[in-house]
């Protein structure tokens, strides 16, 4: 009894770690970059029981995002044309995540909070079924570590605390082999019906979820191996295996399991079923094509069979990595059919992401974690001939996973291994590995802090800056600034400070990859969350040159013209200034400023190109006048 209330004490000490976590670190993170999307469509399906606006992502995890808004009753923008007008375009729904946000009147900051809770007591159950699964494979002391090792595995709690499908899809993975492998174990209609059951949560949940298909599959045929058997030597339904063979019996199995999951989504879907399909399709044409990717230095759009792998070493705990190597190593020795439920997902999630062209963030692998840590805690069960350097051995990579995860704390997004650390992991990954827009009101808090008034601001998100109070100037970026419609308007007053997502700051998703290639030679003074970066360039004519060409670059060229005359207020003799600000002039047809800037730059460097052929063009355009 006394060991079982230790159990039971150890479980809930470490569950009310995971909670103190969570909690803790997520009222000072704003929206990520889709987040704002999820619990405000999510309340809109709820209310009118269309799910058309983002068709192209099963609704279940915005269901769960959405319900705690009830309690506050919301506004809903339903008038707004960007509800009004959907399927029509894949901005549609950012804007009317901004509506229900920040345009009527509603306390943002409290509504995303209680759209993220459920996340969070949805991964608490995934941590549950970690331990229960690890405890029936090795025993207790291994669902006790497993536990622990999942209480603080940065990934998991970084995407626990965010109204997001990632963990969702994770939990359903986990529960759907889970509940299989209970299936295989004592077969019966109950457990083979919860399996199907939660298949159909997966597939309602992300449309990825149907790699579950190729990890059944194979399962099947193992169910038989794994099967306890009654006092005759056979359960009943292994009874059925040997009278009708075990192909028929697990082709019938996969199809009742199949029958069961897609009637969930008929019933979840009702009549617009056909959304389901139109979404899957484009979800496929989507991972094919791929999007804008960075990792190490480099860029593509097809991605780098790679880049999971390197992802995976760098933003794993290290004492995780070593466990899983040890747990590797042993395999061979144990010959359990069971663990063949852990290995086949592990696999097949390894297999797809090898061949995934998306390869913007370790979160697309989510799933995989949960199978690993039980997988890990397989170490519990090995016998060395030394125990007490393993125990010591073990002591330590416990206690250094333990520091590692809470030497991050809040910013778990923006968690690296020691192999590169969170303060350089920009230069080997960034967007939802690191910079997911997550930082903004920890920003606004530094500027506080430090008597910084205003900034310019390169964010990679699509919260509202101007909600947290944030005074700025945009600067060339992605998403547009025009995003956002606030800011301050051109005028003479210049910051003195950029804020800048290394998102941007890599340019990932610019045109012209060197954009901010300048500013890369600048030390932060600040890295706010590991995720926005902050410089100081009072006084800097360099600075302001490079910032005017970006503004030229983009055609923002009242900001352009601003820039420069700064810049030959700064350096007064530098001829390139002059002959900056006289390009800008002649592009907003102030001509006659424009000659005058031309010739003082001539005059400080009779060399100036910029100059010469500036004034050479201003004569023909007098010439064409006339």
């Amino acid at each position: 009894m006394a060991s079982n209330k230790v159990r039971i004490g150890i479980i809930l000490i470490l569950l009310v770690i995971f909670l103190s976590q969570a909690f803790s670190s997520m009222w000072d993170d704003s929206p990520t970059y889709d987040e704002a999307i999820n619990p405000s469509v999510g309340y809109a399906e709820l209310i009118t029981g269309d799910v058309s606006l983002v068709y192209d992502h099963p609704p279940l995890y915005r269901v769960f995002n959405a319900l705690p808004l009830f309690a506050f009753r919301p506004n809903l923008p339903l008038d707004h044309e960007s509800w009004q007008k959907r399927e029509k375009g894949n901005e549609d729904r950012y804007e009317f995540a901004r509506q229900f946000f920040y345009q009527a009147d509603e306390d943002a900051d409290r509504l995303l909070f209680w759209s993220r809770v459920p996340t969070v007591f949805l991964s608490l159950l995934l941590g549950l079924l970690v331990f229960q699964w690890a405890k029936g494979l090795y025993g207790e002391t291994a669902g006790l570590f497993a536990l622990f090792l999942y209480t603080f595995e940065p990934n998991i709690i970084a995407h626990s605390r965010l109204a997001t499908n990632d963990l969702v899809l994770a939990l359903f993975v986990f529960s759907t082999i889970y509940q299989f492998w209970q299936y295989s174990v004592a077969p019966s209609l109950k457990s083979l019906t919860l399996t199907g059951l939660l298949l159909g949560f997966a597939l309602i949940s992300k449309f990825s979820a149907v790699i579950l298909f190729p990890m059944l599959f194979p399962l099947v045929f193992l169910a038989p191996h794994v099967s306890q058997k009654n006092s005759d030597g056979r359960t009943e339904i292994m009874k059925v295996h040997v009278s009708i063979g075990v192909l028929g019996m697990a082709l019938k199995t996969v199809f009742l399991i199949s029958i069961i999951a897609v009637a969930v989504v008929f019933l979840f879907y009702g009549t617009e079923w056909r959304l389901y399909t139109k979404g899957f399709y484009k979800t496929v044409a989507y991972y094919r094509v791929g999007r804008s990717a960075f990792l190490m230095g480099n860029y593509s759009t097809g991605g780098w069979w790679y880049y999971f792998p390197i992802a995976f070493l760098l933003k794993t705990p290290i004492p995780l990595l070593i466990f899983l190597v040890v747990a590797f190593l042993f395999l061979s020795f144990r010959k359990e059919k069971a663990e063949y439920f852990l290995l086949i997902p592990i696999g097949i999630i390894v297999s797809t992401a090898l061949l995934s062209h998306l390869n913007i963030g370790i979160r697309h692998i989510l799933p995989v974690y949960p199978f690993l840590i039980v997988l890990a805690s397989s170490i519990t069960t090995i016998h060395f001939s030394r125990p007490k350097l393993f125990l010591t051995s073990f002591g330590g990579l416990a206690l250094w996973y333990l520091f590692s995860t809470l030497s991050i704390f809040p910013s778990y997004v923006a968690y690296f291994n020691e192999f590169v650390g969170p303060k350089r992991g920009y230069l080997y990954l960034v967007d939802s590995n690191l910079d997911w827009g997550q930082d903004l009101k920890r920003l606004k808090t530094f500027m506080d802090e430090n008597g910084i008034t205003r900034v310019y601001l390169s964010y990679f998100g699509k919260a509202n800056p101007c909600y947290y109070g944030i005074r700025l100037r945009y600067l060339p970026g992605f998403p547009e600034p025009s995003f956002f419609s606030c800011g301050d308007g051109p005028d003479d007053i210049r910051p003195d400070f950029i804020a800048i997502s290394p998102t941007n700051l890599q340019s990932v998703y610019l045109s012209d990859k060197k954009s901010f290639a300048w500013l890369k030679g600048y030390k932060p003074i600040a890295q706010i969350g590991y995720s926005i970066f902050v410089y100081d360039i009072r006084g800097d004519a360099f600075a302001h040159n490079n910032l005017g060409i970006l503004y030229i670059k983009s055609r923002v060229l009242d900001e352009a013209l601003n820039e420069f005359k700064l810049l030959v207020e700064l350096a007064p003799e530098d001829s390139t200034g002059h002959s900056n600000l006289g390009f800008t002039y002649a592009l907003l047809s102030f001509y006659d400023k424009a000659e005058a800037a031309y010739r003082k730059a001539l005059e400080l460097d009779p060399e100036n190109k910029v100059a010469k052929e500036g004034l050479k063009g201003l004569k023909r355009i007098a010439a064409q006048v006339e």
